[in-house]
C-alpha cells in the first residue's frame, strides 16, 4: 500500500512538472513575431553589411538593430506584438524607411528594401582627395537659386 500511494504521489509531480513545461512553451510562443528581408540596390544585387533598425512606434524606441549578412538577408526577431518601422542604411545608398509595420502574435513579416544609391563626384586637388559631393544635394540646391534669381530678374 505505501509503495502504491508513493508511485501515485510520483506520477502526480511528474505530470504537474510537464504540464509546466508546456504552458511555458505556449506562452513564449505567443508574444513574439519576427521581421525578416532582403536588401538589394536599384540594380538588384544584394547588400550585405547594411544596418537593420527596429523601431517600437508606440514607444519610440529602437529594439533591434542587425546586419545583413552576405546574402542580403536580415532576421529582426523576438519582436513583441505592436507598431513598428524599419530603417536600412549602407554606405554609398539613401536611407530606406519603411513605417507602418504592425506585427502581431507568432508574425513573420517579410520588409524587403530596395535602396537607392547616391550620385558622388570626386575631386582631386594638388594630390588631395577632398570630400564626396552629393550631387542630388548640389542639383537642387542649384535649382533653388536659379528660381531665386528667375524671381529677382522678373
Amino acid at each position: 500500500m505505501r509503495n502504491r500511494n508513493r508511485n501515485i504521489f510520483i506520477a502526480g509531480l511528474l505530470a504537474l512538472f510537464l504540464a509546466g513545461l508546456g504552458a511555458t512553451r505556449i506562452s513564449a510562443q505567443d508574444i513574439n513575431g519576427t521581421i525578416v528581408g532582403l536588401v538589394k540596390d536599384a540594380g538588384g544585387a544584394v547588400v550585405a553589411g547594411a544596418t537593420v533598425m527596429v523601431r517600437d512606434t508606440d514607444k519610440n524606441v529602437v529594439v533591434r538593430t542587425v546586419t545583413t549578412n552576405s546574402q542580403g538577408a536580415y532576421t529582426a526577431p523576438l519582436l513583441l506584438a505592436g507598431h513598428y518601422s524599419l530603417t536600412v542604411e549602407a554606405s554609398g545608398f539613401k536611407k530606406f524607411i519603411k513605417n507602418n509595420i504592425e506585427v502581431n502574435v507568432n508574425d513573420r513579416l517579410t520588409v524587403d528594401a530596395s535602396l537607392e544609391g547616391m550620385r558622388q563626384l570626386n575631386c582631386m586637388l594638388e594630390g588631395t582627395s577632398l570630400p564626396r559631393l552629393d550631387m542630388a544635394k548640389m542639383e537642387e540646391m542649384f535649382q533653388r537659386n536659379t528660381l531665386d534669381i528667375l524671381e529677382i530678374e522678373a
